[in-house]
């Protein structure tokens, strides 16, 4: 994996402003959170491409049976035309089954992903007002040095004052956004574990979820005899098809991703 570099980063002046070890840490903290940035945005677009899959196929099925049923074999063998219209039966409930998996996912995995991933071109922007007020730290910082090793005159000594005057905003300014920075980063970072549960719970159990029987029992009877020859099969009508119900218990509401501030 390549190292991950912070936008606008220049070489240290004479005198160490920012300690290594925290340049470190936030590197560390900063180097995580755009890797977790890019995962949020393939697995938006995995599951996007995992829904419109669901649905082409279900699509798919629906046309076979209806190509199937306008097959002259179906005119000519009552058997073959009540089997294929169980079939056609069972890929439409097939395609409605999907149609509302693929909505539930998208409300309650798509849409938080998308709202998950809303944050991070402000937080990209946060790191960079903090690079570019670390530049201006280190320049006035060096406008100091240079002053501090002349000789120490009169006008000197009034540059170096102004100088020093002008470091002072700038610095506080930088420690302001570095700690602000410093403190929301983990924070966020470890906030995706609570944000992301309740998602990834309703995508599983809509997934694993067992589909109610598509076809009633009976006419699977009649139409396809050589299934277990009917023994050890359910004599009782098959119950009745809980879709909407079994999908609306796996919504939820997610909390909002923890903002990062601005640091304007």
């Amino acid at each position: 994996m390549s190292t991950l570099r912070i936008p606008f980063k220049i070489g240290q002046p004479k005198k160490q402003i920012v300690p290594k070890t925290v340049e470190r840490d936030f590197e560390r903290e900063y180097g995580k959170l755009q890797q977790l940035e890019e995962q949020t945005k393939r697995l938006q677009k995995d599951m996007r491409k995992s829904t419109d899959a669901d649905l082409a196929m279900s699509k798919s099925a629906v046309k076979i049976s209806l190509d199937l049923l306008s097959n002259p074999l179906c005119e000519q063998d009552q058997d073959f035309l009540n089997m294929v219209t169980a079939l056609d039966t069972a890929m439409k409930r097939m395609d409605a089954f999907n149609q509302e998996k693929v909505n539930q996912i998208q409300k309650t995995v798509i849409e938080p992903l998308k709202k998950f991933g809303s944050v991070f071109p402000s937080l990209n922007m946060a790191v960079k007002r903090r690079e570019q007020a670390l530049q201006d730290y280190r320049r006035l910082q060096a406008k100091v040095e240079k002053y501090e090793e002349k000789e120490k005159t009169g006008p000197v000594l009034a540059k170096l004052h102004q100088a020093r005057e002008e470091l002072r905003p700038v610095r506080d300014d930088f420690e302001a956004k570095n700690k602000q920075l410093l403190d929301e980063m983990p924070r966020f970072y470890n906030s995706r574990l609570d944000y992301f549960q309740p998602s990834f719970e309703s995508l599983i159990r809509a997934q694993v979820r067992r589909l109610p029987p598509l076809l009633p029992w009976r006419m699977a009877q009649h139409c396809f005899p050589w299934w277990g020859g009917g023994r050890g099969l359910r004599t009782s009508p098959a119950p009745p098809h809980t879709l909407e119900v079994g999908l609306a218990t796996f919504s939820h509401h997610p909390r909002p991703p923890h903002q990062l501030p601005s640091t304007a």
